[in-house]
């Protein structure tokens, strides 16, 4: 057995040996942990988050004050016919009871304060969403936030990286307060997975944990440097997956690229660098992520599928009655 792992004895040279053996073992337990996922494309897009409508319903922009009004981008590349001036204003493009514009606005304004770390080697990145009206109470909204990064460079690093979570928002309350709800995995499909869910401290969800920015008491999502993967409490992440994920309080998020995905049979894009999210200008560096299909078959580079993302089950979120 000593053999194997590459000495035997008290020499130097053998402890040497002894621990990159030993750390070969460790690298591949995590490889087989925090892996990539095995997220399928879905033959079926239509989730629980799914709601018909038969007018589209303009929410109430007076409370909807966005703290992240530089991330908000026009995302109908040609995933339907787009219009301009008015009538591009009050548009439904996805055919899902909403405007186009609200969702826009709505997503930038709602997105909790991501804890990107400072020192993350990796740390491109731009959000996909998709927002619906929430099947549970069709006042509140139901937004899937898929965020995605050029590179996953933690241990078993890979080209492309998507990491999801989603949230219950309710547009007429500011924000922060109108953020009801979040539901986060990390490592989704893995050895390593970590579900959590969080909420405005009604009901019998754990309050979650928050941080000030902005004038207001943000929750936090916390991305592992390097792995990407989503946690909601510090506490959680701080060694996860075989001591291989940490976090840390970032003093500001980042200002990403929202880009709206529309719906499965109404998308609002097919071509990520057409929509201005995989770019050059936005530092992306990986030609294989470039014009990807966020509604296709196909993988995100390395990571999983992003249909699957949206339309994953999983991350339905409730509707809590807030205090």
């Amino acid at each position: 057995m000593w053999e194997v792992w590459g000495g035997r004895g008290g020499d130097a040279e053998g402890r040497a040996l002894r621990y990159k053996g030993w750390m070969r073992v460790v690298f591949l337990l995590v490889l087989v942990g925090c892996g990539v996922p095995t997220k399928g494309a879905s033959d079926s897009a239509v989730t629980s988050s799914d709601t018909t409508t038969t007018d589209s319903q303009s929410v109430d922009s007076q409370s909807v004050d966005s703290h992240a009004a530089d991330s908000v981008t026009d995302t109908s590349d040609g995933g339907s016919d787009s219009g301009t001036g008015d009538t591009a204003s009050a548009a439904d493009l996805d055919g899902d009871g909403l405007l186009d514009v609200d969702e826009q606005r709505i997503a930038a304004a709602y997105l909790p304060f991501i804890s990107l770390p400072p020192d993350d080697g990796c740390p491109t990145m731009g959000v996909l969403f998709r927002a619906t009206p929430h099947p549970l109470d069709p006042t509140k909204l139901h937004i899937v936030y898929d965020l995605l990064y050029d590179n996953d460079c933690g241990v078993g690093g890979h080209v492309g990286d998507d990491e999801v979570f989603a949230v219950t928002v309710d547009p007429a309350v500011a924000a922060p307060g109108g953020i009801l709800a979040i539901v986060a995995i990390a490592h989704q499909n893995t050895l390593c997975e970590k579900d959590s869910m969080c909420g405005c401290g009604g009901g019998a969800l754990t309050a979650c944990s928050l941080t000030v920015w902005d004038g207001g008491d943000w929750p936090e999502v916390f991305p592992s440097i390097g792995k990407h993967g989503n946690y909601l409490y510090d506490s959680d992440c701080e060694g996860a997956c075989l001591f291989t994920n940490y976090c840390a309080l970032a003093t500001t998020p980042p200002s990403p690229i929202l880009v709206n995905a529309g719906e499965p049979d109404h998308p609002l894009t097919r071509d990520l660098t057409t929509s201005g999210l995989v770019t050059a200008e936005n530092g992306w560096t990986n030609a294989e992520l470039f014009d990807y299909d966020p509604w296709g078959d196909s993988n995100f580079g390395g990571a999983g599928n992003v249909t699957s993302d949206l339309t994953d089950t999983a991350f339905d979120t409730p509707v809590p009655v807030c205090p």
